[in-house]
């Protein structure tokens, strides 16, 4: 990783590309200046002599495998590069460049059947199944992080967390049996799902466009209107659901749309909050010492909590 670099090192390993140009020697070679990243830190290389194809593959935002070695220009390190392809990401160091969950990806593919399966209103039910059955969606929805930063932010982020929010609601509705379960449920799968247009992808995660100009709240419920009224489902529940969505950062302060306006969305916003806090309180303390404070927690009014 790039923390364990070192001059004349070898420099093999797993990069996400930040950025690359096209440059010009003084003997007129051609070159690329290119910027590598991992979870621990950001250097610069070169490729020297390039080929047409080393440009599909040292593209911005690419994880790649990158062979080199360590050079120092400067007094700064920098990895020139001798040869890169596109990583898979099933390659071992895939996770040096993206965090990911820290639950089996095959173990939330089920968990997501077993949830879906646990809705039993007919059109709650169906719009899952027509929604997840568009590959798009379903494969965005799988692989991105949940934030860019912050709570969740790591592959099969919005998964993972719309999963545990699925978790603490089977929990919830068995002491208060007059909940509607399945409108919960629907709920907590959907109503991150506006943040497969909001955010680029679990690689170098930004913005979009439509994601600064919009947010993930109305984007999502433009996203189950139109499936919604694609597949006729009942209007009253298709309102229900959207007011879910529409509300569930609890306040306007908060970027919600709506104040939630009933019992299933304040709820679903209280155990959207309860999640993505104790997430960022879990990344604080892992990195950690027993019987030592955490770094300040900026989602939790800048507290420290003890390990």
């Amino acid at each position: 990783m790039i923390k364990d670099l070192f001059i004349n090192g070898n420099a093999s390993g797993v990069y996400v590309v930040n950025n690359v140009s096209c440059g010009v020697s003084k003997t007129g070679q051609g070159f690329l200046n290119v910027t590598l990243q991992d979870k621990t830190g950001i250097i610069d290389a070169k490729k020297w002599s390039y080929s047409p194809s080393d440009l599909d593959i040292i593209k911005k935002g690419n994880v790649i495998r990158v062979d080199g070695t360590v050079k120092s220009f400067k007094d700064n390190l920098q990895i020139s590069i001798d040869g890169a392809f596109i990583a898979s990401k099933d390659d071992p160091n895939f996770e040096d460049v993206v965090a990911v969950s820290p639950i089996n990806f095959e173990t939330l593919k089920s968990d997501l059947d077993r949830c879906i399966n646990l809705v039993s209103d007919s059109d709650y039910h169906n719009l899952l199944v027509a929604l997840f059955n568009n590959e798009g969606i379903m494969e965005r929805y799988l692989n991105f992080p949940a934030a860019v930063r912050n709570h969740h932010d790591f592959l099969h982020g919005i998964l993972h967390h719309s999963l545990s929010m699925v978790h603490l609601i089977e929990s919830i509705v068995l002491n208060y049996s007059d909940l509607n379960k399945d409108l919960l449920i629907c709920g907590a799968l959907l109503h991150d799902i506006g943040k497969i247009v909001e955010l680029s992808g679990p690689v170098g995660t930004v913005y979009t466009k439509e994601g600064l100009l919009l947010g993930h709240l109305l984007i999502g419920v433009e996203i189950v209107s139109k499936v919604g009224e694609e597949i006729k489902m009942d209007k009253e529940k298709l309102l229900l659901l959207k007011h879910l969505i529409a509300s569930h950062h609890g306040k306007l302060e908060f970027g919600a749309i709506a104040l939630p306006q009933t019992r299933e969305a304040f709820i679903l916003a209280s155990v959207d909050d309860f999640d993505a806090k104790m997430m960022a309180i879990d990344k604080a303390l892992a990195n950690t010492e027993k019987d030592s404070f955490s770094e300040r927690i900026f989602a939790l009014e800048n507290r420290s909590f003890l390990k």
